[in-house]
């Protein structure tokens, strides 16, 4: 489904793979839009392998739709925000934007321009922004379509906004049109068009298929019953006069003294006066601006948005495309309108992609078409009924003698019945890459400087995938186990997945970080084939250590140098995890520590009586008929690592 990376000076690091079930976010929702900065909020737990490796405005960010091979959303961190659980488990928060967002970091400066085409105009704006913008956060002007009627702008630039709410005020606001950044051999455009997106006759927006649930909101904050035009600036006798406090052309010598308009059907309809104004900087006839006045006000209306729920069926493949923000796409369902409804906004879950949240209409319209829906909502919902039970009757009568020959219509039932049991399947599919994989009981055994040797040929064929290999002890180098490397390779040798313990030492947690990051300073020489978690040991001799030294842990500090140790090991980017038998497990861990993959030491039973990732079944017996040399503990994985 969704591939997301982060970018560190050109290094990336991904942090969600849909086809790793290990390799997750925590949740993540992607929001698109249109003539919006998009944005992205997500967060990820201590595990992760972006943990500690995110910094806002340095570090980028880039979500790739596996199916499709799109890029889903680019942009760079905003915001961070940290938070502990009650169990102790830390999480962190970002919130990222797409590269629009560029263009709120500059401030333009003030100009007057005259006989600029709108596209001239845009490229004047952007020319600032490049001047005072970083070289990888610049824009070319791209496809312009927009105009006006006599394609020729007369504007100031406003000095103390930035370069987006320039764009907006002195453009879009009133020539409209759509904003688009698109990319061509390493340039990034920004393209100002009519509109964006087409019409598309697939997927469509149908009860029974893909449409959940809908809901419908009217928004009367813009509407207005007087409106008052502003023209171009009267120039000053006053040299100390600002562009703001300049008088502008009025309409009062040609609408009887009125400086504005009224509309009838808006006073109706919110039951009084409330005014708006309305700027044309290149109109300097009083007559010419009360003609725009009427135009504009012939477009004074509510808008009316629609969400609904929808399933991405293209993801189960069942539909050839996705919904995608700006396309048009075919409904005939009750309660929206029959015929092309446009995508305004949507909102893609990373966790559950097949499930979409759109923002469909941003539909206008003026007071008595409002009046006219109200009045009619009664009949709507009473024809609806009888659409319901009408459709009851339907389905008695094609289900009436189902012990009989299947008719036409039975058929068709039941061809539609498999499709849904079908597309069911497989977004169970889906769900369960998203979930942790189903024990595997694969066989393994860790090992140490003790093992002077390993057949490692006859280790495989035994049937062992795994094997956890000692790092070493303490907190200095010359404790490193000296049979790590060659344990290592003869491991990858016969393509063996590898993991790594280190025999704790610690007594503060100063003491355990160091361990840690001795320990992946080992394993950094072989990152790609440690595959397997780094694990956290700290037990009987352990405890001795310490007591020899006047130190003596208590469960609190036992626990506070666990979670620093692996803290530390999934900021080296590696999985963390602690070992322990089932005394230690219940009466020197907390619940904090718990929150990790758990190797428990639990010989003599059946099967493990506290959750764990790996079993180690039998400790201490003799390796010969698996090729070790020397005895070894045997182990058991139920993950797949």
């Amino acid at each position: 489904m969704h591939r997301i990376s982060i970018i560190n000076n050109g290094i990336e690091t991904i942090i969600h793979s849909g086809n790793n079930s290990s390799l997750k976010i925590e949740e993540g929702t992607i929001v698109q839009g249109i003539n919006v900065i998009n944005s992205f909020t997500f967060s990820i737990t201590s595990i992760n392998p972006g943990y500690g490796k995110i910094n806002p405005r340095k570090t980028f960010l880039k979500i790739v739709n596996t199916k499709n091979k799109k890029i889903e959303f680019e942009g760079f961190i905003l915001k961070v925000n940290g938070k502990m659980d009650s169990d102790g488990m830390y999480k962190i928060s970002y919130t990222c934007v797409d590269e629009l967002y560029y263009l709120k970091e500059t401030k333009q400066r003030h100009g007057e321009y005259h006989d600029k085409t709108p596209k001239e105009f845009l490229t004047i704006i952007l020319k600032n922004h490049n001047k005072r913008a970083d070289s990888d956060r610049q824009f070319q002007v791209g496809e312009v379509t927009v105009t006006n009627s006599t394609d020729n702008v007369y504007r100031y630039l406003d000095p103390t906004k930035s370069t987006w709410e320039n764009i907006f005020e002195k453009l879009i606001d009133g020539m409209k049109g759509e904003l688009r950044v698109r990319k061509e051999n390493g340039v990034r455009y920004l393209d100002w068009l009519v509109e964006i997106g087409e019409k598309k006759e697939n997927p469509k927006l149908s009860i029974g298929r893909n449409l959940i649930s809908s809901s419908e909101s009217d928004d009367l904050e813009e509407i207005y019953s007087r409106l008052i035009p502003l023209g171009a600036r009267v120039e000053s006798e006053n040299k100390e006069d600002s562009d703001v406090s300049q008088a502008r052309v009025t309409i009062e010598t040609v609408n009887n003294g009125k400086d504005y308009i009224d509309d009838l059907e808006a006073q109706q309809l919110i039951g009084g006066i409330k005014e708006a104004t309305i700027v044309f900087d290149d109109v300097h006839e009083p007559s010419t601006l009360l003609k725009k006045a009427e135009e504009a006000r012939k477009q004074n209306a509510f808008k009316r948005t629609i969400e609904v729920n929808a399933l991405d069926l293209f993801l189960i493949g069942k539909e050839v495309d996705s919904f995608e923000v700006s396309n048009y796409y075919m409904t005939n369902t009750p309660f929206l309108s029959k015929g092309y409804i446009r995508v305004i906004e949507k909102r893609i879950d990373i966790l559950r992609p097949w499930e979409s949240s759109l923002t469909i209409g941003e539909k206008t319209e003026r007071g008595s078409s409002y009046q006219a829906k109200l009045s009619n909502v009664g009949k709507k919902v009473i024809s609806m009924r009888e659409e319901m039970i009408a459709q009851n009757k339907r389905y008695n009568s094609l289900y009436k003698g189902v012990n009989d020959s299947l008719t036409e219509n039975n058929k068709e039932i039941e061809k539609q019945r498999k499709e849904m049991e079908e597309m069911n399947k497989k977004i169970k599919e889906l769900e369960n890459q998203i979930s942790p994989p189903n024990p595997t009981e694969q066989k393994g055994s860790d090992v140490s400087e003790y093992n002077a040797s390993i057949d490692w040929v006859k280790f495989k064929s035994t049937g062992h995938t795994f094997v956890m290999i000692k790092g070493g002890y303490g907190k200095e180098s010359s404790q490193i186990n000296p049979r790590f490397s060659a344990q290592v390779q003869g491991a990858i040798s016969q393509n063996i997945k590898i993991g790594m313990y280190w025999f704790s030492y610690a007594t503060n947690v100063q003491e355990a970080i160091k361990e840690a990051n001795l320990c992946c300073d080992l394993a950094d020489k072989y990152r790609t084939n440690i595959s397997y978690p780094i694990s956290f040991d700290w037990e009987n001799d352990s405890m001795k250590y310490a007591n020899s030294l006047g130190v003596y842990p208590d469960k609190q500090l036992i626990s506070d140098m666990a979670i620093a140790f692996c803290n530390k090991v999934a900021e080296r980017g590696y999985k963390p995890m602690n070992y322990s038998n089932l005394d230690y497990y219940n009466n020197y861990f907390d619940d904090r520590v718990k929150k990790y993959d758990w190797w428990l030491a639990r010989p003599g039973v059946a099967k493990p009586d506290v959750p764990c990732a790996i079993w180690q079944s039998e400790l201490d017996v003799d390796g010969t008929s698996r090729g070790i040399n020397g005895n070894a503990d045997f182990d058991i994985s139920f993950k797949n690592y």
